[in-house]
């Protein structure tokens, strides 16, 4: 397959975050500067960036961090057992519609009604957003 010259990949991001808004194909190349209408303060980059999983950092793109730990649980439905997560301040944690942000640095989860939970959490941008299932089983 041959590529037309005359085209180029771009990625608009946000210079202070450096949070990828789009990217896409320009014909002709030389138009590239003009996709930045409508998005004063931002800058072009010359490649298209996935900014679902990176952003950028001084000008060039990144792997965008993830939170640490697991993704599913088990643990026994007896008011013990704990399910913590550290995650940064500021994260949104939706659970069942509801939502809150933390004001501290860890999720801790316990329970003694078995069952299946499932928790979104977004954190600060540049982390990606995650979500984890906690199965709480029958306490023998």
């Amino acid at each position: 397959m041959v590529q037309n010259t005359n085209q180029s990949y771009y990625s608009i991001y946000d210079p202070e975050t450096g949070e990828v808004m789009c990217s896409g194909l320009c014909s002709p190349a030389d138009s590239v500067a003009n996709q930045l209408d409508g998005w004063p303060d931002h800058y072009v980059y010359s490649e298209a960036v996935d900014g679902e999983t990176h952003y950028m950092v001084a000008g060039a793109p990144e792997p965008r961090p993830t939170l640490a730990g697991a993704f599913s649980f088990t643990i026994a439905a007896d008011a013990q057992e704990e399910v913590t997560v550290p995650l940064p301040v500021g994260t949104t944690i939706t659970f069942r519609g509801e939502t809150d942000v933390t004001a501290d640095d860890l999720f801790a989860f316990t329970t003694d009604i078995p069952g299946r939970y499932v928790f979104d959490f977004a954190p600060p941008f540049p982390y990606i957003p995650r979500t984890i299932t906690i199965e709480a089983t029958y306490a023998v």
